[in-house]
């Protein structure tokens, strides 16, 4: 059977969907790494006519191509061998379409861009700006996808507003607080959330689990929560959450190339000279002593 093509980014939530879904069903696929933040790799025309909307993830495989995870993993599950990821009770796949549903409404947008500030803000902002350009310039040069272009600019704008968004990130957390609360009460009654078999259900609400994890929400069950506790331990122990690469810690610190990006050479230089003086001024203060 010919490999399929995926096109994704690590970090990127609906990307570890698909991820998740290939290595439960074992399917073995061409890697595509799409880097959207320095390169703009996402932007690039032969990438736009593939997804017109220049996110991840993308994936192809034969004449289809598919720019939906949730879809994207219904297509795995039904056109490639290996375990099943539907129920086959008939109640239980009504319950594994609901849960699929509620997390096409996870606002993983509102929850990681709202999130963001001070060095993380800026960088963000100024990713965004050079996005902008990227794709007003890209319009210009390329007459067959200026509407795609346009449409593309339009999407940034709507991100660029909740960039460091607290109110709309608050909003979001008791949105998700509310959806939580569901799957308690679900994984209370059952081993997996539509009943006694592993699903897309259970694929969809790792990567959910997993990014609250990351983005530092763990809280929002590990100890009020017990059943949705043990639940993510069972899930994380799956081989294909390892083997998937779904992250669960956010990197600590920023790559020097990033602080020098978000402020610039002159301010950065500025920035050491001042913390040289003060550490000298500490260590002349210490002599006294």
């Amino acid at each position: 059977m010919k490999k399929p093509t995926l096109y994704q980014a690590s970090s990127s939530f609906e990307s570890q969907i698909v991820r998740l879904s290939l290595r439960e069903k074992g399917v073995k696929w061409k890697n595509r790494i799409i880097d959207g933040e320095r390169s703009h790799k996402n932007t690039a025309p032969s990438y736009m006519r593939l997804n017109p909307e220049g996110a991840v993830p993308t994936f192809t495989h034969k004449d289809i191509i598919l720019t939906d995870a949730i879809t994207i993993a219904l297509y795995i599950n039904n056109n490639f061998p290996g375990p099943l990821l539907a129920p086959r009770s008939g109640k239980e796949q009504k319950l594994m379409e609901q849960w699929v549903t509620l997390a096409h409404q996870f606002p993983d947008r509102e929850l990681t861009l709202g999130g963001l500030s001070g060095l993380a803000e800026k960088l963000a902002l100024k990713h965004v700006e050079k996005r902008k350009t990227v794709l007003q310039s890209l319009e210009q040069k390329n007459d067959d996808l200026s509407s795609v272009y346009k449409s593309s600019y339009e999407a940034t704008l709507r991100n660029q507003a909740l960039i460091g968004d607290s109110h709309t990130r608050n909003t979001a957390i008791i949105r998700v607080d509310q959806m939580l609360e569901m799957a308690e009460e679900a994984v209370k009654r059952s081993e997996w959330l539509a009943g006694s078999e592993y699903s897309l259900a259970d694929i969809c609400w790792t990567a959910i689990l997993a990014r609250l994890d990351y983005l530092g929400l763990k809280e929002l069950w590990s100890h009020t929560r017990p059943n949705l506790q043990g639940y993510y331990a069972r899930v994380r122990a799956r081989p294909s959450f390892r083997k998937a690469h779904i992250p669960t810690k956010a990197p600590k610190g920023l790559p020097v190339s990033d602080i020098l990006s978000a402020y610039g050479w002159a301010q950065v230089v500025t920035w050491i000279i001042i913390i040289g003086v003060i550490a000298a001024a500490g260590w002349a203060v210490w002599d006294y002593f």
